[in-house]
């Protein structure tokens, strides 16, 4: 908490806070540690919350703890000093790949701001990150992982339309791993978010407002594969390790089901529509769909 406050300003402490743990936890019991990732800062909107350019630790971070002492191990940030929602709670996944001739440990998470990261499990050394989905709220990542924000997406009163939506590029929704085929399936979502700044802060409020109006386009380009259009989500087969979009199926999205994927190339994913679709697991083929007449939500 010493560390953590420090890198906070002014009365956030009366206002919010954050760091909420919802989702991503995973435990692997060859390092003891138990991994898990927290939300985002709160209020949304950073020039509420006492302070600029600092971290607000440990918000929108993956965490390291020893199972046994309950010690603080490592951290990793994936957005420092948040301003649009992006909790890093997302499924963290634990693989052994094989990244450049040599096998690591590493976790995974495709993580709501729209990067997907591989991390030395062990150390907490970050080894890659990469966009999975359009991103414009960053330039891309550093060699230590903290994102080069894009200085177009900070708002206020003025709306602005950012890439990835505030629900998220990839939310609860389960994703799956399939050694074989060495793919990661995501259920992804493409659309934007307009976020605008209130006037001032109200209390109990994320600190932004619900607006209409036509919001600021931003100039700079975007990175990461971009969605066929009028498209909202879909099922994405994502290589690990060469940051690379191998296929893309239509339908679902980051909130929506999950995935499962089998030894018998298959991979299957419920979308949000009632949908229940199976396809290989390899190339993305549709071999089977049918409508549950139900809501699409279970993982």
């Amino acid at each position: 908490m010493r560390v953590a406050a420090k890198t906070w300003g002014g009365d956030f402490y009366k206002k919010g806070g954050g760091g909420a743990v919802w989702d991503g936890f995973a435990y692997d019991p060859e390092t003891n540690l138990v991994y898990v990732g927290t939300g985002n800062a709160e209020p949304w909107v950073q020039k509420f919350r006492g302070a600029q350019n600092v971290d607000n630790l440990y918000t929108c971070s993956i965490v390291a703890v020893d199972l046994t002492t309950g010690q603080l191990k490592w951290y990793f940030q994936t957005v420092p000093n948040d301003n649009w929602d992006f909790d890093s709670v997302q499924q963290l996944m634990l693989l052994d790949l094989t990244i450049e001739g040599r096998p690591r440990k590493v976790l995974t998470q495709a993580a709501k701001n729209g990067f997907f990261y591989a991390i030395d499990r062990v150390s907490g050394q970050f080894i890659s990150g990469a966009p999975f989905v359009k991103v414009n709220w960053a330039k891309g990542l550093n060699d230590s992982g903290r994102p080069m924000v894009n200085p177009e997406a900070y708002y206020d009163t003025e709306p602005v339309a950012v890439y990835p939506t505030g629900g998220g590029a990839h939310n609860w929704a389960p994703m799956s791993f399939n050694p074989n085929t060495g793919l990661v399936y995501i259920p992804a979502s493409y659309q934007p978010y307009t976020y605008q700044a209130d006037e001032d802060y109200k209390p109990r409020t994320n600190g932004d407002v619900r607006t209409s109006i036509q919001p600021r386009q931003i100039k700079a380009p975007a990175i990461g594969p971009t969605a066929p259009d009028g498209v909202r989500g879909g099922l994405q087969a994502w290589d690990p390790v060469k940051h690379s979009l191998v296929w893309r199926a239509d339908g679902g999205g980051g909130i929506g089901g999950g995935t499962v994927t089998t030894g018998g190339n298959l991979v299957f994913h419920v979308v949000n529509d009632g949908h229940f679709v199976a396809y290989t697991a390899d190339k993305g083929e549709k071999l089977f769909d049918m409508q549950t007449g139900r809501t699409g939500m279970a993982p």
